[in-house]
C-alpha cells in the first residue's frame, strides 16, 4: 500500500480502472489463500485522491445516451458536487465534449460511438441502466424526490436517462 498512490496514478492516467482490495482474513487464520474483497475501485472520472488530481481544471465523469437527432448528456464532478444533465442537438456534441473535457465517457454497451472523436476512455454498461424507467428511479430514489419537474428535466428523456446512468455509476 505504500506504493498506491504512484501505481494508481500511473494507472489511471493511462483510462484503466482499478481495483483496491484489502484482506479481510487475520494473519495465521487461514493457511493457503488469503481471502480478500474489493473495497473500491477508482475509474479516471472517479478519482478523489488530491494527489492525482490536476487542481486546475474538473474532472468530469460523462454519461451519453444518443437519439435520433438529439444526444442527452450528463457530467459530474464528484470532487466539487458539480452535477448537470442536458438534452441536445448531436452537432453541438463535439463543442460541448471539447468545452467539458471528460477524464470518463460511459455509455451503454449497445451504443455506438465510433463515429465520434472521444479522447476520453468509454465505460461500458448495461444498457438497462439507461432505460428511462430505471434511470429515473434512480435519480427520484437519490434525490428523495417524487417528480423531476424542480431540476428542469422532467420533459427531456435522453438527459433523465444519461444522468440515472451516472447517479448508478458513481
Amino acid at each position: 500500500y505504500h506504493a498506491l498512490d504512484s501505481y494508481l496514478a500511473r494507472l489511471i492516467n493511462s483510462g484503466y480502472k482499478v481495483a483496491i482490495c484489502e484482506q479481510v482474513t487475520k494473519p495465521g487464520e487461514t493457511k493457503g489463500i488469503i481471502e480478500r474483497e474489493v473495497v473500491r475501485l477508482v475509474t479516471p472520472g472517479t478519482v478523489v485522491e488530491p494527489s492525482l488530481l490536476d487542481s486546475k481544471k474538473n474532472n468530469y465523469l460523462v454519461s451519453l445516451v444518443l437519439g435520433e437527432e438529439m444526444v442527452g448528456l450528463a457530467y459530474v464532478d464528484i470532487t466539487t458536487s458539480e452535477f448537470a444533465t442536458t438534452q441536445l442537438p448531436f452537432s453541438r456534441l463535439s463543442t460541448e465534449l471539447e468545452r467539458l473535457q471528460p477524464s470518463e465517457i460511459i455509455a451503454a454497451q449497445g451504443v455506438e460511438l465510433s463515429g465520434f472523436d472521444l479522447a476520453a476512455p468509454v465505460t461500458r454498461l448495461d444498457d438497462y441502466w439507461f432505460e428511462l424507467e430505471m434511470a429515473q428511479q434512480t435519480m427520484l430514489d437519490h434525490f428523495g424526490v417524487a417528480t423531476l419537474e424542480g431540476y428542469g428535466c422532467a420533459h427531456l428523456p435522453l438527459a433523465i436517462r444519461a444522468a440515472g446512468a451516472t447517479i448508478h455509476y458513481i
